[in-house]
This record gives C-alpha cells, structure tokens and sequence, in this order.
C-alpha cells in the first residue's frame, strides 16, 4: 500500500472512520492492540495489524513512510499522543487527524505533530447546537458531506504548481459553465479562507478549491 490512510485504534470512532473512507473508495489498514479483533477484520475484509499502535516497527510494516494520512482514534488520549509523535517522526509530510476525548489535551497532540485535532464531545455538542439553531442549513450539510447516494458533493480540488489555470481568474476559467461545479471558497497557502470568491479572484499554485457539485 501507498497514498493509504492509516487507522489507529477499532473502537466506536475508528470504525466509523474505516467506514467512511471504505464508501469513498481510499485505501485503509487499521492497527488495533486487541488480538480478538483478528476474526472481525477478516470478516469485513479490511486489511489489518495487531500490534501496539505507537510501535515504530508496526507503523513501518504499515507503510507510514508512504501513507497519505493517519488517524489516531484510540480511546487513550496518551496512546494517541505517542501514535502521533512516532508516525510524525518516520513521516514528516504526512497528514494525521488526532482524537482528544479530553479538550485539554488538543494542544498536546497538537505539539506531537497532528495536523487536524478532533474532539467528539465537542463535535458532538455543536452539531447539536446547530441542529436546534438552524435545522435545514445542518440537514443540507449533513446530506452532501455524508449521503454517498446524492448527486452533489462538497469536495476540495489542490491547484497543482504544474496547473495551467495559475494566473487566471475564476471568470477566465469559468467552471460553472463548463463543469457545473460551483466554487464556495478558496483556501491559500497561508492557511487563509477566502470565503466568497469573486469573478476576478486569481488561482495560486497550492490554492485548495472548496466546490460543490456532481461527482
């Protein structure tokens, strides 16, 4: 495997993760501690691992150096520290989404190396929230970004530094017309949104696209 993600931990988070991806059609392997799981995984037939999740020697044999991106979903936040800071360290570029079931912790597992810090509580609380204060915007965007059998997506496109549209505007390029793919923001290099892009906006070499529409 290569370009893969990695799961590390099976519990209720890493099973909905596995999942996800599995619908998306992206690699995955998943490293979990528990021996009993063996059968499970052979069953659902999803490449796996037992073994200690923050192991040099196991992350290796899961192809960390050449992965895409890692997930550390154990239910110990120090467990997950330690999967960050060794896959970290064997892979620099790589993209690794940590859970913090503690909120305290976020900036420790930040410091370890995790790109992307998630807290489910927390997560869990605002979606709530946003389902009480605006019900159809929290529907519509639960529906595009989960509901694999709609016709529209919300995606995000990388501008490649080789791309040819690099100079010119959204109007030059005029996407809706010829895809029906509608731009809602730009995100630079400098981790800056630009959140209504205009007709005159410019593409930058690494600008990310975030787009809605057909698949």
């Amino acid at each position: 495997m290569k370009d893969h993600y990695i799961v590390c931990g099976f519990g209720r988070v890493g099973k909905q993760v596995v999942t996800q991806l599995k619908a998306s059609k992206i690699p995955v392997v998943v490293i979990d501690s528990n021996p009993e799981l063996e059968t499970k995984m052979q069953n659902l037939n999803i490449p796996y691992i037992v073994g200690t999740l923050s192991s040099d020697e196991v992350l290796k044999k899961a192809n960390v150096q050449i992965a895409k991106g890692l997930v550390a979903c154990a239910d110990s936040d120090v467990e997950n520290v330690f999967v960050t800071l060794s896959a970290r360290t064997i892979n620099p570029s790589l993209q690794i989404t940590a859970r913090a079931s503690d909120p305290a912790n976020e900036d420790k597992l930040r410091r370890a190396g995790a790109n992307y810090v998630v807290s489910p509580y927390l997560t869990t609380g605002q979606k709530i929230s946003s389902m009480i204060l605006n019900p159809s915007v929290a529907d519509f965007l639960d529906r595009v970004l989960h509901d694999n059998s709609l016709e529209v997506w919300v995606q995000e496109v990388k501008v490649p530094k080789t791309s040819r549209q690099i100079g010119k505007t959204l109007q030059q390029i005029d996407l809706r017309k010829k895809t029906g793919v509608i731009v809602l923001a730009i995100k630079q290099r400098q981790d800056t949104f630009n959140l209504s892009p205009d007709a005159s906006t410019k593409l930058q070499a690494e600008d990310i696209l975030i787009c809605i529409g057909s698949s």
